[in-house]
């Protein structure tokens, strides 16, 4: 799943600073321990330079201050990790539910947008349905129109040539007499016959 930047970098911010917290939780416990080896060392040697006597009793004391003293070191030591290991859980757990959280709204978005998209490619696959429709009926046009052209190309061809073979006189004029010319040379009105 992909994230905005924005998103992410916050994401990444608070991971980063909970990690922070706990290493800084582990740089405590590495001092107190270090301090803590150390305490009975200091103690000795504040004891020695306090009073220079080296008899039991001293020793004794000296052994229930180091003590009493560790007790308390271990006693700080563990309240603060345990205050620095609460706060770092409560972080962690504020971390994991804002992420949940912006994980959900992602998957709501994306679910948005892709049902958008859906959406989107079902129109597109409308319109391309449509546009072949379309394109066939105007095909199918062209034939009709087509074949009605050639239609009126070979009535037009006819016709030319009826109208040609109408306007051509005959091939032979003298072979043809009007039928008036054919009543004229009947006998003639002027000529008289005498009978005998």
């Amino acid at each position: 799943m992909e994230y905005d930047d924005r998103e992410l970098s916050g994401i990444v911010g608070v991971v980063s600073r909970k990690a922070g917290t706990i290493a800084g939780s582990g740089v405590k416990t590495v001092t107190a321990a270090k301090d803590l080896l150390k305490l009975p060392l200091k103690f000795f040697m504040q004891a020695s330079k306090n009073n220079g006597a080296t008899s039991e009793e001293c020793a004794c004391e000296s052994k229930d201050k180091q003590e009493e003293g560790r007790k308390n070191a271990a006693n700080a030591l563990i309240e603060t990790l345990e205050s620095d290991v609460a706060s770092a859980q409560r972080d962690l757990e504020k971390a994991h539910s804002d992420a949940e959280e912006t994980e959900s709204k992602l998957a709501a978005k994306l679910a948005a947008q892709l049902s958008e998209i859906e959406e989107e490619k079902k129109l597109l696959a409308s319109d391309l349905e449509q546009a072949k429709s379309k394109a066939n009926e105007a095909a199918n046009r062209e034939g009709d129109v087509k074949a009605q052209v050639t239609a009126l190309k070979s009535d037009l061809a006819t016709a030319l040539y009826q109208l040609e073979e109408k306007s051509q006189p005959p091939s032979d004029i003298s072979d043809v007499q009007p039928e008036e010319e054919t009543v004229l040379s009947g006998p003639d009105e002027d000529e008289v016959v005498y009978d005998e």
